[in-house]
């Protein structure tokens, strides 16, 4: 796996109860902008599978995330979702058959020059067909069906990454958004300090 820095990922049980001590209603706190940088993960469902994207940056091909940005300081972690995904996704992405589910928290502190990430992840389900139209700051996206296809695209992801989003989709299954988890994934590193999300 490509990760030439030590990562962990805080909040070991990646509980929603963690979440909700970052949030004042649907906002960040305040005082967590001075620290981090508020940043919305969308785990997006869409008949059973999960989206992730591949930056344009990316020349290596290594890198598979699920969508995310920063959140502003006047914005919800609703509006942000709905911002970033109809910015890298396209309008046309008929997002919200269902409310979106808070999952839970962590912080990215592998950063070389701006604030570590206070990451908080949401499901958002797609309804209908998915129209995905990639902006430029993504060049491919692929639907991935279960832990096996998960790991096949994403095992050069730095650790963190991977580890956040697999926590992510764990939180998503116990919820009863997805039929399935990322359980051997996140076994493979028992050091972890996630492995009982």
């Amino acid at each position: 796996m490509t990760n030439s820095k030590n990562s962990t990922v805080s909040c070991g049980d990646f509980s929603l109860d963690c979440s909700l001590n970052v949030l004042e209603g649907n906002y960040f706190k305040r005082e967590l902008y001075t620290r981090y940088r508020p940043t919305v993960k969308s785990i997006v469902i869409h008949e059973g599978r999960v989206l992730l994207v591949q930056s344009a940056k990316d020349d290596t091909g290594a890198t598979w995330i699920p969508p995310q940005g920063g959140v502003g300081h006047n914005e919800t972690v609703f509006q942000a979702i709905r911002r970033e995904l109809r910015e890298e996704l396209g309008d046309d992405l008929f997002i919200g058959c269902e409310q979106p589910v808070l999952l839970g928290h962590y912080v990215n502190t592998v950063r070389d020059d701006h604030k570590p990430k206070l990451i908080l992840a949401v499901a958002v389900t797609l309804c209908g067909k998915a129209k995905i139209k990639l902006n430029n700051e993504n060049k491919r996206y692929h639907f991935t069906r279960n832990q096996h296809d998960l790991w096949n695209i994403m095992h050069r992801t730095r650790r963190v990454k991977l580890l956040g989003t697999c926590c992510a989709i764990n939180k998503a299954h116990n919820q009863g958004l997805l039929s399935w988890s990322c359980d051997d994934i996140i076994n493979f590193y028992p050091d972890s300090d996630i492995a009982a999300a």
